[in-house]
């Protein structure tokens, strides 16, 4: 069930009086690919001497246990030890089960080099309990940092890593804020739905209820031991666990304000304009609350969508500052809003509401008092606001998983293949020449000559000139070449401007050259061509810049028994067109994922699943090839793609390299339109 190679695998079979057992396999020097299992026949032979028992007890001179014993070697950094497991197990003779031997000791058998050990198995009938399992190495504390880390780490409120807190928290505000959540909490996704607001909520209720348990406040859960807890963390989780619980309060607050949860799923565009829309909306209300002529109001007179004909409606003014001027957002109306608002200034009142849509004050005190104690901790931790506290807890965070990167046992070198095509001006000429004489014409050259206005000559700095194909002459491409009597001969030349040609502004450039050939007479003939002009316009000149999600999320190995959710990582590049010209058509053409390094044969697989283009809906990955289309890049303007990159296993990327090949450079390193080309880490985009 292991994650990676064993090898130098050996199987012992027990020894015991009266008793023989032959394996019919060959059970040393074996190797086990990850998740492969190895059958061991066994005969088991009773030799004649030995006297069965006739009452309950051990014949003499006989055993009734023995050990199975499987050792074996596997690669887990420099000077890995050998690893051994014994197996205690019973010997029943013929249905006689009374005997007083009893079960030995349990110990985990998994034969797994990369997990740690199971528990131990039951003791025997009569016996003594079995005890606890044997494991080669295990790290209980990192199980459980990846697992929590695997479960909150996608949270869309501070986009920070977030493995579990442990140690002890001073001070009375931390503390007193830490417990806060414990008063009141629930369910936010509501049923059978998860959208950006349920997300948002379930997000920041767990990372909460992780931090609380692991601080030890949870007593419906009890926290792990903290023995191998690591102070980095300590800190890490002392300081974030405040930012966790006021972010809870604001939401609740948010909700029970509002009477709408699925209102936060509106673009945040939207919700600029529908908070400030309520501000002013609650201001006119407290207005005519102090005028006395608030309960007079009939929210009715709020339209559902204000337009030109809504103009009667009392109310228009409230709908018209909406977003889109609409009244009603998914679970959000605002003639409730309104009602909710008297109702509750009703009940300030000492007056009845006239209905169960009201906000609950007490609840809201609750949630005010959180946030307060949680900004107190904040301060008693030495911080002015949130941003300088996440800041400073991402540091700790991120040292300790740096720090812990080195400690990683197997790893894998992936390769992501990607092909980059656009659209660029070039020019196309052709040389056609007719030999009407009787003989034939030979030593065909063809010296071609490109000038700017000024009547400098360029040079494959400025173009790139290639000799495209002939077709009639005799000879290669490039010449020279010969034509027959009465024969007709045409050549093609690619003209290809590099980014130099006109680095500003359009440029004309004239085109032109020399003919030389001997005729069937043998003089030789100079022949000059006429020039064209032509305009190069500027060309685009891209920058590439990459970044890897250095966090992938797929099952911990750690926790044998629990299968975690794979969650995409993001892999991004941005085209950033600094060129003077619009980049054309252009698209670009990624490979799924190879594993071109497994020196430990990790069994772990990766896939792109989709992709999106700057930031909009998700394509499926459909194919072994994925192509992602830009378009037009205009100058000085910016493009990104994203792929969704999956592993079944949990892990991080530790190292980065990226490098690029200009397929159509014809050996001319100026005709390439990219210029720089970088990869960076990334926690998690925003």
């Amino acid at each position: 069930d292991g994650l990676i190679e064993a090898h130098d695998v050996e199987f012992t079979l027990p020894s015991a009086n009266g008793v023989v057992f032959t394996p019919l396999v060959e059970t040393k020097g074996i190797v086990l690919k990850p998740e492969q299992s190895y059958v061991v026949p066994v005969r088991v032979t009773k030799l004649e001497e030995a006297v069965e028992p006739t009452r309950p007890r051990r014949a003499a001179g006989s055993s009734c246990k023995g050990n199975v014993k499987v050792d074996y070697a596997h690669d887990c950094g420099e000077g890995s030890p050998l690893t051994s497991y014994t197996k205690p197990v019973d010997f029943l003779y013929n249905g006689y089960k009374g005997n007083n031997c009893g079960g030995g000791p349990g110990g985990g058998f998994p034969l797994d080099p990369g997990n740690p050990s199971g528990p131990g198995g039951p003791g025997g009938p009569g016996g003594w309990p079995g005890g606890p399992g044997i494991g080669a190495y295990g790290d209980a504390y990192v199980a459980a940092t990846l697992k929590i880390l695997c479960f909150i780490g996608g949270c869309a409120a501070p986009s920070i890593p977030s493995p579990p807190c442990t140690g002890s928290i001073s001070g009375s505000n931390v503390a007193s804020c830490a417990s806060w959540s414990l008063k009141h909490g629930g369910d936010k996704g509501g049923a059978g739905k998860m959208g950006k607001a349920a997300a948002i909520a379930k997000c920041i209720e767990a990372a909460a209820a992780a931090s609380r348990r692991k601080l030890g406040l949870d007593n419906t859960m009890p926290r792990r031991s903290s023995s191998d807890d690591h102070d980095l963390l300590k800190s890490f989780y002392k300081k974030i666990h405040p930012y966790y619980v006021y972010n809870e309060a604001e939401y609740d607050a948010f909700v029970e304000r509002n009477g709408a949860e699925e209102v936060l799923d509106m673009s945040w565009e939207q919700y600029e304009i529908f908070g400030q829309a309520l501000m002013a909306i609650d201001a006119e209300l407290e207005d005519m609350h102090n005028a006395g002529t608030l309960y007079s109001l009939d929210t009715l007179q709020i339209p559902l969508k204000a337009d030109e004909t809504t103009e009667g409606f009392a109310l228009n003014h409230f709908t018209k500052i909406m977003p889109e001027a609409t009244a009603t957002w998914f679970d959000f109306s605002l003639r409730r809003y309104v009602d909710r608002r008297m109702n509750t200034y009703r009940i300030k009142d000492g007056m009845a509401p006239t209905s169960d849509n009201f906000m609950d004050q007490s609840a809201m005190d609750i949630f005010a008092e959180r946030k307060d104690s949680c900004l107190a901790a904040m301060v008693e931790l030495g911080f002015i606001n949130w941003a300088e506290l996440v800041e400073s807890a991402n540091k700790d965070v991120l040292e300790y998983y740096e720090n812990a990167s080195e400690n990683v046992c197997a790893s894998v070198k992936l390769e992501i293949e990607q092909k980059l095509v656009l659209t660029r001006q070039a020019f196309r000429g052709t040389l056609t020449i007719d030999n009407d004489t009787e003989g034939t014409l030979s030593g065909i050259d063809l010296d071609l000559v490109v000038k700017n206005l000024l009547g400098e000559q360029a040079t494959s700095h400025e173009f790139q000139i290639n000799f495209e194909s002939i077709d009639g002459f005799e000879g290669s491409t490039e010449g020279p070449w010969t034509l027959a009597s009465k024969a007709k001969g045409v050549a093609t030349i690619l003209f290809i401007p590099t980014k130099y040609a006109a680095p500003d502004t359009i440029t004309t450039y004239s085109f032109g050259g020399t003919l030389y050939f001997t005729d069937s007479d043998g003089q030789a003939q100079v022949r000059e061509l006429y020039p064209v002009a032509l305009q190069v316009k500027p060309s685009p000149e891209l920058d590439l810049t990459y970044f890897m999600q250095r966090d992938i999320y797929g099952d911990n190995p750690l926790t044998p028994d629990v299968l975690e959710p794979v969650i995409p990582a993001e892999f991004t590049v941005l085209l950033h067109n600094k060129g003077k010209g619009d980049a054309t058509n252009v698209r670009m053409l990624t490979k799924q994922p190879k594993i071109v390094e497994n020196e430990k044969n990790l069994a772990v697989d990766f896939a792109i699943v989709s992709s999106s283009m700057n930031g909009g809906e998700k394509a499926l990955a459909l194919d072994s090839e994925i192509a992602t289309q830009f378009g037009d890049i205009p100058a000085g303007t910016c493009s990104y793609a994203t792929w969704d990159l999956t592993s079944t296993l949990l892990g991080h990327f530790t190292d980065y390299d990226i490098s690029v090949n200009h397929v159509t450079s014809y050996g001319n390193p100026d005709l390439s339109l990219l210029d720089d080309v970088s990869i960076h880490e990334l926690i998690h985009s925003v």
